[in-house]
């Protein structure tokens, strides 16, 4: 028996390690979504065990789950100067009536979109008294991304095709650069074609950044870190799942606020969604 637990402590261990190797091939991304339940999957086994094995298995295990709770410790009140609001909103979804009251009582000063289909265009239109200046994108082959601004907007950037669009928004705090991205699901998907096409466009843009977007990826994998570094930025928090596929949780839907910026991640409604949105509470820092 001691001897078949080793074997399986060892099979749980690979695509644990693989999960940490998407620098190297995209499969490691994939694996990473399921890096918390493999390390928990650990820590029970680890209390089968005596001595060396216990505590080798137990420190796996906490080592790899301290990062995450990390970014899902609670954050501090933030005296917002930006206020954003990013929603996958389902391209068949039905009345969206009290999504579009959640936006309005947000407060959001820009709304990013992703799966705006044409059944999904009223709501861009009901939001133009409030935010008349407007992107939308054919970025995504289910539906366009945008940007819905109270303020207005210039050196405006549709990517079509590419699952990003972006402009630079003249807020009265300082002008700010937004991006909406909605990436493709991981590998054996086109997750990392499609980042490694817009790295260039995305890491010329003007600074300061504030991206929001489905990223189909988990923050502790590679892909949301590449596009943070290359943008200057960083996955504001909380981390709370926004997605739930056969009741896994999947923290997928983000915001990258500036790396000295204070944030405050809330987690909003589904609201006749798949996905729950996010808003963030954003004080930018003096430029």
């Amino acid at each position: 028996m001691r001897v078949i637990l080793q074997i399986l402590a060892l099979v749980m261990l690979a695509p644990l390690v693989g999960s940490y190797l998407g620098r190297f091939h995209p499969l490691g991304d994939s694996l990473a979504v399921f890096r918390p339940a493999m390390a928990l999957a650990l820590l029970m086994l680890a209390f089968a065990f005596r001595r060396w094995w216990r505590a080798g298995l137990l420190a796996v295990a906490l080592v790899t789950l301290v990062p995450i709770l990390w970014m899902m410790r609670p954050a501090a009140a933030v005296d917002a100067v930006v206020t954003v609001y990013q929603k996958n909103l389902l391209f068949n979804r039905g009345d969206p009536t009290a999504l579009i009251a959640d936006f309005r009582a947000s407060g959001a000063d820009v709304i990013l979109l992703e799966e705006l289909s044409t059944a999904n265009l009223p709501i861009a239109e009901a939001m133009r008294d409030s935010h008349p200046y407007q992107i939308l994108c054919p970025a995504h082959s289910v539906g366009r991304v945008a940007i819905l601004s109270a303020y207005p907007l210039s050196d405006e950037y549709c990517a079509e095709g590419a699952g990003f669009t972006a402009a630079r928004v003249q807020h009265p705090a300082g002008a700010f650069t937004a991006v909406a991205i909605h990436l493709h699901w991981p590998y054996p998907f086109g997750q990392e074609t499609q980042v490694n096409g817009a790295m260039g466009e995305l890491a010329g843009m003007a600074r300061p950044l504030i991206l929001g977007g489905d990223f189909n990826m988990v923050p502790w994998a590679g892909a949301p870190g590449r596009i943070a570094r290359a943008t200057d930025t960083r996955i504001a928090g909380p981390i709370r799942p926004t997605l739930f596929v056969k009741g896994y949780p999947l923290p997928i839907d983000h915001v990258l606020a500036p790396n000295d910026a204070k944030v405050l991640l809330e987690r909003r409604p589904r609201l006749g969604s798949d996905h729950y949105g996010v808003l963030a509470r954003i004080g930018l820092v003096d430029r």
